[in-house]
């Protein structure tokens, strides 16, 4: 049983890395985005 929690942990841990990841990914196109709509013209009411 506990090395099946150990497991499970790791694999989780390993999970929580991945999508760390993926947030900071997706936070670096919403700047890019925000930059391309400021560059025509829209404000932007997101800002980081």
């Amino acid at each position: 049983m506990t090395q099946e929690l150990l497991t499970e942990n790791a694999a989780l841990k390993q999970r929580v890395s991945e999508l760390e990841l993926e947030i900071e990914r997706i936070k670096k196109d919403m700047k890019e985005l925000i930059l391309e709509l400021d560059k025509k013209g829209y404000s932007s009411l997101y800002r980081d």
